[in-house]
């Protein structure tokens, strides 16, 4: 049997997340795949550094987040990051290649393929890697020169790579893996306003469920949208957040006008029945809501690679940014009054998702390994 190696992180949900669905679907053609979290490989320490410092700049110290991911986005001071910091990882990662010997690299996170870049670069590998870019805007530590195959979200994410020296013949605009349900577009929601019928609105914050959520919650419910909302809220792994959520808004979500979460494993499905999405836009949230055709109003995110992401959706009629929060009711009515500004929305998600297909990143990482194979023999 064919077996593949996943590389990933635990640096937010969505690497991961990107590599099991990945697993899945290689799985499911016979293809062995073992996803291997880089940082838990290399040590505890290391793990608990790169998960929680990631977690705490980005929950408590966005703005210092934001300047360190702009600051190592320059490529001289990405290139001295990576061939410094990381030499354990390598280590690490190459005794795994020795000892697994997998016909197929996927890297989830970007310091997994540049890393791997490196040790290919050196001649330590010529195993065929492949790089999902899982935001929009690909930072520079996205890049390497051996990395054999890029698969993006958009053109926007193409031209990006390009500007960085990336052949154009390596990109494939197959969209950020996400769960095979996103996929089908059997019994799709036909997405138009009903004045008789509520206006439903999915609340999320990522798999940490972002404190921010509470702030929006309280200006939908004192704004005036002119249109009854029910509220379906996601607080993701954050206990605190949900606890907090259903004592101050009981009488809501007794009278069934909040319907409250806290992690769960059926998004596509409240997608589906839910009429926008107000979320901040990681890669893996936005590819899955342009799955969806699910117009996104983005009030806050992550200063860095979200940012890149807002740019994108916002650039190209997706979704609307609020720049602060108390203007989130006037952008909400202003969609239920001008309903054909939503249905462009909807227009251009459909356009973008006719291209999205975890079917064709297993057709690549298929062929990738089987003209490794002719070389090789």
């Amino acid at each position: 049997m064919q077996h593949i190696m996943i590389v990933t992180a635990s640096t937010g949900g969505g690497h991961n997340s990107a590599a099991h669905y990945l697993k899945q679907s290689f799985e499911e053609r016979g293809i062995f795949a073992l996803p291997i979290d880089m940082f838990k490989a290399t040590s505890k320490a290391s793990n608990y550094v790169m998960q929680e410092g990631y977690h705490v700049l980005a929950e408590k110290a966005p703005n210092l987040y934001g300047t360190l991911y702009k600051w190592t986005n320059q490529k001289q001071i990405n290139d001295a990051v990576f061939s410094t910091l990381f030499t354990g990882t390598v280590f690490r990662l190459n005794y795994l290649l020795d000892k697994i010997e997998p016909k197929l690299l996927i890297a989830t996170h970007p310091f997994a393929g540049k890393l791997i870049g490196y040790m290919k670069q050196k001649g330590r590998t010529n195993v065929p890697l492949m790089q999902i870019v899982t935001d929009f805007k690909p930072h520079n530590s996205y890049y390497h020169k051996n990395i054999d195959a890029y698969v993006v979200a958009s053109e926007y994410s193409q031209d990006a790579l390009i500007e960085m020296g990336v052949d154009q013949e390596c990109i494939y605009t197959y969209g950020i893996p996400v769960k095979k349900s996103f996929y089908s577009s059997f019994n799709r929601k036909e997405r138009i306003f009903n004045e008789d019928k509520p206006l439903h609105l999915l609340i999320m914050g990522g798999s940490m469920g972002l404190s921010a959520i509470g702030s929006v919650i309280r200006e939908i419910i004192k704004g005036k949208v002119g249109h009854h909302l029910i509220l379906t809220v996601v607080c993701g792994r954050n206990k605190e957040l949900y606890d907090d959520l259903a004592k101050e808004h009981q009488e809501d979500i007794r009278a069934g006008k909040i319907r409250l979460h806290g992690f769960v494993d059926n998004v596509d499905e409240l997608m589906e029945s839910c009429d926008l999405i107000i979320s901040k836009p990681g890669g893996l949230t936005a590819s899955e809501a342009i799955l969806k055709s699910i117009p996104m109003i983005i009030p806050f995110y992550i200063p860095g690679q979200e940012h890149g992401n807002v740019e994108f959706l916002v650039e190209h009629n997706m979704a609307i940014e609020v720049q602060d929060v108390d203007q989130l009711s006037s952008h909400l009515k202003q969609l239920v009054e001008h309903p054909d500004l939503y249905r462009k929305m909807v227009a251009n998600m459909e356009q973008l998702n006719k291209t999205y297909s975890i079917e064709k990143i297993v057709d690549l990482g298929i062929q990738m390994m089987d003209e490794q194979e002719k070389q090789d023999s």
